[in-house]
């Protein structure tokens, strides 16, 4: 045997050992048919078959030739594809890379202070101001490691609980005292995955300028307080005392005083916001029969109804009990039948009674004071509890009374409804909590 058979015959030899082994993956009925073509050959050569079935065994091994070629041939394109979905996938994997990466740079210089949570409320992403917020704020860590506050904790798990937007006010006094505002929202992705943005406002700044804006509004109403009084006491008097025949001098007397007493009920007005406001993170807690102060109200204001050519009528149930402050309910309903009085139309009416809509929340009950008057323009209707708004009715005020009325009634929970149409009249309708301590309204 020469070098090159010799060679050659080291290959089949090997080629056949892997195939019979199974190092060489083929499909189908290839390895089926190489066997058998095996034993042939084998009986051939020990002279236990035919030539006849000698050639039997050659058609077989041609068989499993064109079988195995054609098993390379998908074995290849099946290659080629693996391949190909390798390198797109690669591709894509590395897009999505660089997309979180640009995301993640750009999440992080947002102004404001976000953090993105997974649904165990790990944090998977955090803004540069939420960082400072929150130092120890990095991603994978828990929320509640982060930021450990029990009203922060309790409104993103509320928020998740629930699956609504909640958001609510706490204080920090480490390492600088902070006012802060919290907000989580939960959202769910395409494939049902569940995350939650939370939104940390710092307002800290805002309720340092919103309570030096009150103390000097209550500090300078308070000094201008007692030099008006005694200013018209003086123009009282001289009112008294001048010659009346002086037109001139009693007209500007007049101006004078009215113009001081304006004054004055500014000052006033602006004492009690101030007031207010100072009050109005402290809920009241003790129940008052509304029908009996609305019934106070309405004596209180009636011979300037009478004045005015303007009857009022009312229509509640001899009790209902809500929570609040009398003192300020009975200012509320001063303000809103005041203006009812003031815009309504001569000979015109003014009806208070429980009002019909749905209440903004459960265990609320609505109390309107409806006026037949000139109305109120559809623009102007968001503006009108905005302070020193007033709209040109050509009728005076400070702009400061249903200012007073919003925050009264923020201070009792409840909600402010306006609705009004041009020559049509207005509505005002005051919202606030049921006692329930009491077993029902009659």
């Amino acid at each position: 045997m020469t070098d090159a058979s010799g060679s050659k015959y080291i290959k089949i030899r090997r080629r056949l050992r892997a195939i019979l082994s199974g190092n060489v993956r083929l499909f189908g009925l290839s390895r089926i048919l190489l066997i058998a073509l095996t034993l042939i050959l084998l009986l051939a050569y020990l002279d236990v078959l035919s030539q006849q079935a000698l050639w039997v065994g050659i058609i077989f091994f041609l068989l499993a030739g064109l079988s195995i070629r054609l098993d390379r041939q998908r074995y290849l394109r099946r290659l080629r594809r693996l391949s190909n979905a390798r390198k797109s996938l690669s591709e894509q994997l590395f897009r999505a890379d660089v997309q979180i990466a640009d995301f993640a740079e750009i999440f992080s210089g947002i102004h404001n202070a976000i953090l993105l949570l997974d649904e165990n409320l790990n944090i998977l992403m955090v803004s540069g101001s939420a960082r400072q917020l929150f130092p120890s704020a990095l991603p994978g860590i828990p929320f509640a490691n982060a930021v450990r506050h029990p009203i922060a904790l309790r409104v993103v798990e509320s928020a998740v609980l629930d699956d609504v937007t909640l958001g609510d006010e706490y204080r920090v006094s480490t390492p600088v005292e902070r006012e802060l505002r919290i907000q989580a929202r939960p959202f769910r992705t395409r494939n049902k995955a569940l995350y939650v943005l939370v939104s940390v406002f710092d307002l800290t700044e805002t309720h340092k300028l919103a309570q030096f804006r009150s103390d000097f509004v209550a500090n300078a109403s308070h000094e201008l307080k007692t030099p008006l009084t005694a200013l018209i006491g003086c123009l009282e008097t001289l009112a008294e005392v001048a010659d009346q025949s002086n037109e001139t001098q009693a007209k500007f007397l007049q101006m004078g005083l009215e113009q001081a007493q304006r004054m004055q009920g500014l000052v006033l007005d602006l004492l009690s916001l101030s007031q207010v406001e100072m009050q109005e993170h402290r809920h009241p807690e003790t129940p008052v029969n509304l029908s009996d102060i609305v019934g106070e109200t309405v004596a209180s204001l009636a011979k300037r109804a009478e004045q005015s050519q303007i009857s009022i009528e009312q229509s509640l149930p001899k009790q209902l009990m809500v929570v609040g402050d009398e003192r300020q309910l009975i200012q509320v309903f001063v303000n809103l039948i005041e203006n009812a009085i003031k815009y309504g139309r001569e000979k015109g009416h003014v009806h208070i009674s429980i009002s019909q809509e749905p209440a903004p929340r459960s265990g609320m009950v609505g109390v309107a004071v409806r006026d037949d008057g000139i109305g109120i323009a559809r623009m102007d209707v968001p503006r009108l509890t905005e302070r020193f708004y007033r709209v040109s009715h050509g009728k005076s005020g400070t702009g400061l009374g249903l200012a007073i009325v919003k925050h009264i009634i923020s201070r009792h929970r409840g909600h402010l409804t306006i609705g009004s149409k041009p020559d049509q009249g207005s509505v005002f309708t005051i919202w606030l909590p049921i006692d329930v301590t009491t077993e029902k309204v009659v």
